[in-house]
This record gives C-alpha cells, structure tokens and sequence, in this order.
C-alpha cells in the first residue's frame, strides 16, 4: 500500500470515528431533552392537582365541578397573582382534564380523594396517525388524599360520587 492510500484510509477512518461520536451526543442530547420535557409536564399535572385538592378543601369547588377539561387560563384566575414573569397557564393546543373520584374512607369525617390529570395533545397524536380518539388516555399524575368534605359533597355509604 501506498502512503496515500495509507493517509486516505486513516482520514476515513477518522471521519467515522468523528461522525459516530457526533451521532452518539445528539442522540443523548434528544433523550434529555425528551426526559427534560416529560419532567415538566409531570410537574405541571402535579401542580393541578395540588390546586385541585387545596380548592376542595377549601370549600371552593365541588368535587363534580372541577372534574372535567381545565380551562385555559387553568384552574384560577391568576389575574391579581404576581407569577414573578412566568406564564402559568397550560400551553395553547394542549388540553388538560381532571378525573376526581370520592370515596367513604374508614376514619369519620374524612373523605378518600383522588385526583388523576390528564392530558391530550390533539396536534402529537394526528402527526403520528392516530387520529384524535387514540384510544384510553393513561393519567399523568394522581394525587390521592383524605379531605374533610362538607356532608352534602359526600359520596354515598362505600361508594364513589
């Protein structure tokens, strides 16, 4: 073999060398950037449900009031809050509900709360052909808690509400 054949093999080599590399870092790059978006829509379903379950207990909302889609603006009206700057209301095209069920629990005057946060994302499932009834939506996050509920917002003896 010749020195240039020699040289041109080695530049080769090198190149795949460096194009495997590039191509391992983006790779890891778009997976943290996929778990980064993942932790905060997480982050967002919690922070409905904990304003869900803070309202309930309250005495705000009914438990039959707020389950269901969430408004836009979110739960509350965040006009007189002072975010610091921070957009607080879900992103647009992006829709969050709220599934709530009650039940007795065994300690007296106290109610089992439970609150799973939905979410669908109408534009990431036509993109990825699946229409937009792609079948059961799977709860971003649950909360689930004991709650003093006023007597008439009780659910029935056992059962859910």
């Amino acid at each position: 073999m010749t020195r240039r054949g020699a040289l041109l093999l080695e530049v080769l080599l090198s190149l795949a060398l460096f194009v495997m590399a590039g191509l391992t870092i983006l790779t890891i790059v778009g997976d943290a950037i996929e778990r980064l978006d993942d932790s905060r829509e997480r982050l967002e379903a919690a922070d409905l449900a904990h304003s869900a379950m803070a309202a309930i207990e309250a005495g705000l909302y009914d438990v039959n009031t707020l389950s269901g889609p969430v408004p836009e603006g979110g739960l509350f009206n965040d006009d007189d809050l002072d975010s610091g700057g921070i957009d607080m209301s879900p992103e647009l095209g992006d829709t969050w509900s709220l599934e709530i069920e009650t039940n007795r629990s065994d300690f007296e005057g106290l109610s089992l709360v439970s609150i799973s946060v939905l979410r669908d994302a109408p534009s990431a499932g036509i993109a990825m052909g699946f229409g937009a009834d792609a079948g059961p939506r799977a709860p971003v996050y649950t909360l689930v808690q004991l709650v003093a509920v006023e007597a008439e917002r009780a659910p029935a003896e056992g059962g859910p509400e």
